[in-house]
């Protein structure tokens, strides 16, 4: 780590970015990122395209722009797998910048940047940041805690997916040991509370889901008119996943929305043994090996076809790994 505490005590000027609709890892990262350079008396600006409600209480103390036109020579990226999930504005910044610097935990990180720390195993960048952190001996602020932690319940989905282990909740007790905050109230925030859309939106994805291999697949989507009908956002469709995810026997969920006419999102969360990740790279798309996305060009109908069809391969391999197995 001492190459790295060189590199951003010799920046005279940092940039922070984060992915496309950043979620609850990326604020907290960037946060959390922040304070290092503010420890080490760096100027730095993070750069954001907006702040959902729900993370408004962790970068009250953030500076944050949507755009950035000053002088800097280093650009940190955080909780981003590959160059082309930055915003194509902060894209051209990262080229520009004579040092570049990726933070990462995706399984399907790419490297991109000039000097690259990255954990594939670790539960969130929010974590990986906490270890940096102690490595650097920076002291934690009570802002850089809160969202640490708000990372680690965030990515972990409130320590109930896979990617949760010792390390991870052995952070969350120092934190918790260490500083004085509405834990739980974090936790609403950033897991459990729900707009009234997103609540039509739920709706919405219990009238359209379906089942498929034996009800191991659950898959449902919001058409365009559908999102348009309710004035939906991105932002409404952030938990929309654990409608079928939650389901009983479920052990592959997808949920495709638009994002424009014929261009969609999609959403996969998996259990052992389905690696989701691999779906989603044949979209273009990537993540982790129980949570992936992807952006789909095509009509709904299209879409639908295309996903499940891929995902009845996942479970026709498996299924053929198990009678080679018993043969």
């Amino acid at each position: 780590m001492n190459k790295l505490r060189l590199l951003i005590k010799n920046s005279n000027h940092i940039l922070l970015g984060a992915h496309v609709q950043p979620d609850g890892d990326a604020i907290g990262a960037l946060v959390a990122v922040a304070g290092i350079c503010n420890f080490f008396n760096i100027p730095y600006t993070a750069l954001l395209e907006e702040v959902p409600k729900r993370y408004k209480d962790l970068v009250e103390n953030l500076n944050y722009a949507q755009n950035y036109e000053g002088d800097f020579d280093t650009f940190i990226s955080v909780d981003c797998g590959d160059k082309t999930r930055l915003d194509k504005d902060y894209r051209v910044l990262f080229d520009k910048a004579n040092v570049t610097i990726s933070i990462d935990h995706h399984y399907t990180t790419t490297n991109f940047a000039e000097y690259n720390y990255v954990e594939q195993e670790g539960s969130s960048t929010c974590e990986l940041i906490y270890k940096i952190i102690k490595s650097l001996e920076v002291e934690i602020t009570d802002d850089m805690a809160k969202a640490i932690y708000a990372g680690i319940v965030y990515d972990t989905g409130g320590f109930m997916h896979s990617n949760t282990s010792p390390s991870t909740l052995n952070t969350v007790a120092y934190l918790m040991k260490h500083f004085k905050l509405n834990y739980p109230q974090i936790y609403y925030n950033i897991l459990r509370m729900k707009t009234k859309k997103q609540v039509k939106v739920a709706t919405i994805v219990n009238n359209n889901m379906y089942f498929i291999k034996d009800g191991l697949i659950g898959l449902s989507y919001i058409s365009f008119e559908e999102m348009q009908e309710i004035s939906a956002t991105r932002e409404d469709m952030s938990s929309a996943i654990y409608e079928i995810k939650n389901i009983e026997n479920v052990t592959i969920a997808g949920f495709i929305y638009p994002l424009k006419q014929n261009q969609y999102k999609l959403s996969l969360r998996s259990d052992n043994p389905f690696n989701v990740s691999d779906v989603c790279k044949k979209f273009g798309g990537g993540g982790h090996i129980r949570a992936s996305g992807a952006i789909i060009e095509g009509d709904l109908q299209s879409v639908l076809a295309k996903v499940q069809s891929e995902l009845e391969k996942l479970i026709d391999y498996r299924d053929e790994q198990c009678s080679s197995e018993i043969r």
